[in-house]
């Protein structure tokens, strides 16, 4: 979690990568790509496999935009993973706002539905 909190807090320190007019307003925007492939062996999410992976095919990322019209700002995540857990999500949620102040209701993470990426908690999500 602290490398995805770390991701936020450098789109918001080093600023917009594009910039144009909105509504008599300026949108910035920024974006980034990084890199969450497990450095050793992990449960697979969608294969009742008795063991860990056995390596790595393809790697697999969170992707984040970053907008601020000068007084709103939103932050759009998509992560490689089949699912993200809601006590994930919601520990993310409370790490995120306590480093950087940005509020839960400011993110919008949703992922790529990959069945071939790790579990991130275990079994279903909770919804509450």
């Amino acid at each position: 979690m602290h490398r995805l909190s770390a991701l936020f807090l450098g789109l918001i320190l080093f600023g917009a990568g594009i910039s144009g007019p909105c509504l008599a307003r300026t949108l910035n925007a920024s974006c980034v790509k990084v890199d969450i492939t497990p450095d050793k062996p992990v449960l697979m999410q969608a294969y009742p496999r008795p063991g860990p992976s056995e390596g790595v095919l393809d790697r697999i990322y969170h992707r984040v935009v970053a907008l601020d019209d000068g007084e709103t700002q939103v932050f759009l995540i998509s992560s490689d993973l089949a699912l993200i857990r809601y006590d994930v999500y919601r520990e993310f949620s409370q790490e995120l706002a306590r480093e950087t102040g940005i509020r839960p209701e400011q993110v919008w993470w949703n992922t790529t539905q990959t069945h071939s990426g790790p579990q991130v908690g275990l079994g279903l999500p909770h919804w509450r």
